[in-house]
């Protein structure tokens, strides 16, 4: 080959190998950008995932429909956006787990009814989230506000923004038996409830957290499941291979909330290929620090202690009754009080109109004969024995000693001992002054000495009493006429309850109890660890002080009380001013709330007789109003009733304090 040719075949393939290396370098270069590029739209996704992952937390979310959704959860949302979210949803079903712990803990079935619509209600809202969380458009903002701050050199990144591919979004339940971010204690469940062991799992701070994705309870066809939003925890990412393979839901019902999320991110390769690419990225949930005690917020016990009655009080007044015919003091009539002989005892009188009939049968003889020793004894017997009237005799003790029709009447007539009664005020009194009677009469009785029968210093109208109260009043208003006897029957209308001694004559020292004190009073205070677990569902937090504060608190009589958490102070209340929320009326029996089953608890195994509260010394101003109870008297009693309650409608119990009196009868002999 010549010379020229030799070197032009070599100048040829130089080109040739020069051309392909070029070409080769090229592809290389844009192979490498390729990779880059994929991997700067990896990093992109994945950061834009991993937004979702937080943002998810708070949305989307769902509203809270009017009524029973509202009055339940209306303090379970998310203060931040007024809706209920993944952050706030296990706070709706510690709720309702609680509610469902209760029933149980009740036994009835009202309360196993009401569970149901709880979980239901619980169900409803999780429904609606659970839509939310798997439409790819409502993630779109979350994974564009981070993702396209990434750079993109190598896909031309100028003009190449990451688009979200809302078609490939797909959601996962992960970590299945982990905490959830609503902690409880074993403090807030009734006796009987459900045993937390199996149903809950270690968490921050040592609490113990519902478990995630199990079944917590169940009534009827409806279930209750929390979702594990690992608290303590940030988002992270996780492997397709795990995502997908907790994809299924298996046993978890469908309206339950996801909380691992997919992202696939988009891209055009604009200098080198021109082609889309794409990459995709998981990530679940992590609720750091957002955390939530198991609780009731709105839950309210009911304290009714309403019910009174009005009535007139006495000032008592001198009167016959205490003066001339209170025992040991006594009227003496011999014979007809109209024409024999009346004698005022009060003062110890010696001898006594008994005494000079004596003397007369068993001197008589000498007296008839006009013996004048026999006749001058009389005489002095007469003028001493206190005579107020002589009815048809004369007055002159003399003259009558000497009268023979005289020391025949003394002879032959009776003698009586008038009273008002026993000075032991026992139901045996002595001779009774009967209004118009033989030979007791009051009304010469009231005219000869000018004393009324009755009457007093002054009365008071007063409202807001007991039944027990009312009595007494009664008692002192019919003593006050003058009647020698009076039928008086205790009310039989249930009242509120006070503060007051069945041994406090006259109930002189009654006041406002506070609820400790009608509990003991009632012999109810068996009941206070169960109010203080309902007081824990309320505020789980509630320190030993809070919960003694609201014992110790004063139950306002004739009103309805609330025992809550005032929104305000944060604190638990007994207040008589109902919360700011609605609460259900507990009077429609179609509601069954409370729906527990009511338990009452008494003063006294049966009721007591107010004989040691009413008709005793001293009372009203009077010695001893009554003698002589004749009939059957007057008893009562002081009532706890205790219903507990599910919290379905926030209802946790209502106590009802009641103050009965019954029966009375005929009162006589006043004094």
């Amino acid at each position: 080959m010549p010379i020229r040719s030799s070197r032009g075949a070599v100048l040829a393939l130089v080109i040739v190998s020069a051309l392909v290396l070029i070409v080769l370098g090229i592809g290389l270069l844009f192979l490498v950008m390729q990779l880059g590029g994929g991997q700067e739209l990896q990093h992109a996704t994945d950061a834009g995932n991993l937004n979702v992952a937080k943002q998810v937390l708070r949305r989307p979310g769902t509203a809270l429909l009017s009524g029973d959704e509202i009055n339940h959860f209306g303090d379970s949302d998310d203060p931040a956006t007024n809706e209920v979210n993944l952050l706030t949803y296990n706070r709706l079903a510690a709720q309702a787990f609680l509610v469902s712990a209760n029933a149980q803990a009740l036994g009835t079935a009202p309360g196993s009814t009401h569970a149901q619509q709880m979980l239901a209600l619980v169900k409803e809202v999780a429904d609606r989230l659970n839509s939310q969380l798997t439409s790819p458009g409502n993630f779109d903002q979350h994974f564009h506000n981070v993702a396209t701050n990434h750079a993109m050199r190598m896909l031309e990144a100028s003009n190449n923004a990451v688009q979200h591919l809302g078609t490939q979004h797909e959601t996962s339940l992960m970590a299945r038996g982990a905490a959830s971010n609503a902690y409880i204690n074993a403090n807030q469940i009734l006796s009987g409830g459900p045993n937390l062991n199996s149903l809950t799992v270690d968490g921050p701070n040592g609490r113990k957290y519902l478990v995630g994705y199990q079944q917590l309870a169940a009534a009827g066809a409806e279930s209750l499941w929390a979702v594990p939003v690992r608290p303590g925890q940030p988002p992270h990412l996780v492997s397709d291979r795990n995502f997908q393979q907790l994809k299924p839901r298996g046993p978890i019902p469908g309206f339950v909330p996801p909380n691992a999320f997919r992202s696939a991110g988009l891209a055009v390769d604009q200098k080198a290929s021109g082609m889309q690419t794409r990459a995709l990225s998981n990530s679940i949930v992590g609720s750091l620090d957002q955390i939530f005690g198991a609780s009731i917020p709105r839950g309210v016990i009911i304290v009714d202690n309403t019910g009174s009655l009005s009535g007139t009080q006495v000032n008592g007044a001198f009167d016959i009754w205490q003066d001339k015919l209170m025992d040991p003091n006594y009227v003496e009539v011999m014979g007809n009080p109209n024409s024999g002989l009346i004698a005022d005892q009060s003062a110890g009188n010696s001898p006594t109109l008994k005494d000079v009939k004596n003397y007369v049968q068993n001197n008589y003889s000498a007296l008839s004969s006009g013996d004048t020793a026999a006749q001058n004894t009389l005489a002095s017997m007469i003028q001493n024995a206190g005579v107020d009237s002589f009815g048809g005799y004369p007055s002159n003790p003399s003259q009558l000693a000497s009268d023979q029709g005289f020391i025949d009447f003394v002879n032959g007539a009776g003698v009586t001992n008038c009273s008002n009664g026993s000075p032991d005020h026992s139901v045996q009194p002595t001779t009774m002054a009967s209004n118009g009677g033989n030979p007791c009469d009051l009304d010469k009785f009231l005219n000869l000495y000018g004393q009324g029968q009755g009457g007093n210093n002054g009365t008071t109208p007063v409202n807001n009493l007991m039944a027990v109260e009312r009595f007494h009043m009664d008692i002192c208003q019919e003593r006050s006429s003058g009647a020698e006897c009076a039928t008086i029957t205790a009310s039989a209308t249930n009242t509120g309850l006070k503060r007051y001694s069945t041994n406090d004559c006259g109930l002189t020292s009654v006041t406002e109890g506070t609820l400790q004190q009608l509990l003991q009073q009632t012999n109810a205070t068996s009941i206070v660890p169960q109010l203080q677990t309902y007081m824990r569902q309320m505020k789980p937090e509630a320190s030993a002080a809070e919960m003694n504060n609201v014992l110790g608190s004063i139950v306002p009589f004739n009103q309805v009380s609330y025992i809550y958490v005032d929104p305000n102070s944060n604190n638990l209340v007994l207040s008589s001013t109902p919360p700011s929320w609605n609460l259900p009326d507990i009077s429609n029996p179609s509601l069954n709330l409370p729906d527990g089953n009511q338990t009452n608890y008494t003063r006294a195994a049966n009721p007591f007789r107010l004989d040691g509260i009413t008709n005793c010394d001293g009372e009203c101003g009077y010695p001893h109003p009554w003698d002589c109870p004749l009939d059957s008297q007057a008893v009562g009693q002081d009532t706890t009733q205790w219903t507990p309650s599910s919290g379905f409608r926030n209802i946790l119990g209502v106590i009802k304090f009641r103050n009965e009196a019954n029966g009375g009868g005929q009162f006589c002999c006043p004094c």
